[in-house]
């Protein structure tokens, strides 16, 4: 039994591990996404931002920018004239959002923002009142009727993955546990993991709520080694045996690459 495990640790720790570098590497990035409704022409979006910079984007001021040799350059001296006129700052260039009636600003969008809407058929402009970034990733639905943006974060889905996450974590430990012919001691290894998992999993979303997946990712580490310590722990005082180290230490890492794999093929279980 015992090669069987550590070729199943093996196996499960380079399948999870190897995508999870790959997406690492390509550094999740703050964004602002927002969703249309009730728009009935052609029309374009962008952030105006409360600072004159952010990030690579700085302010565009009225000299040497608008050129008119096509529709877009247009589009953009209209946006910067009105841009001119307030008191928050153009700092990236529009984009038409009519087809898909999705904006997504995804690399370093600013914290403060309003929302500046170009209807091109009736040549207007709609703006919003300014809002916070809320969220590493903030996700909105744009009302036309109160012009005014509507917090569309999925949180029942993000309660939803947390409870999935600490059931799968439970039926692997439990299985784990019948292979160690601990059977007696199922009680105590579900109320441990029910703690020490939830607590884990809470941090988890909460951490990829307010920083993203990158640190999420980093972070997880650390917390897995803190419940793996108070797991080992426990259940050396509780089974009064060496053994049950062994069982903590092979239980949270088959459950952990499980986890991070199904993580992968399934994204929205993060």
């Amino acid at each position: 039994m015992k090669k069987i495990l550590q070729s199943l640790i093996m196996v499960l720790v380079l399948i999870a591990a190897f995508p999870s570098t790959v997406r690492a590497d390509m550094g999740p990035k703050p964004s602002i996404r927002i969703t249309f409704e009730g728009i009935n022409e052609r029309y374009y979006v962008t952030l105006l931002s409360k600072e004159r910079g952010y990030g690579p984007y700085e302010n565009y001021e009225e000299g040497g920018y608008c050129e008119t040799e096509g529709e877009d350059d247009e589009i953009f001296c209209r946006f910067l004239e009105f841009a001119l006129n307030d008191d928050y700052y153009l700092i990236n260039r529009p984009v038409e959002c009519t087809d898909d009636n999705e904006f997504s600003w995804t690399y370093y969008p600013p914290e403060d923002f309003k929302v500046l809407i170009y209807l091109a058929d009736s040549d207007r402009f709609l703006v919003t009142e300014a809002y916070t970034k809320y969220a590493f990733d903030s996700y909105y639905r744009y009302d036309p009727e109160t012009n005014a943006l509507i917090n569309s974060y999925n949180y029942k889905g993000e309660v939803l993955s947390l409870i999935g996450r600490v059931i799968i974590t439970i039926i692997i430990e439990v299985l784990i546990a019948l292979l160690f012919k601990y059977k007696k001691h199922l009680k105590t290894i579900i109320i441990v993991n029910i703690i020490t998992q939830g607590l884990l999993n809470l941090f988890v979303n909460m951490t990829n709520y307010y920083a993203g997946l990158l640190t999420t990712v980093i972070l997880v580490f650390l917390a897995e080694g803190a419940v793996l310590l108070i797991e080992i722990i426990v259940y050396r005082i509780a089974f009064k045996e060496n053994k049950a180290i062994l069982y903590a230490i092979v239980a949270n890492i088959l459950s952990f690459a499980a986890g991070s794999y199904l993580a992968l093929l399934i994204p929205g279980l993060l």
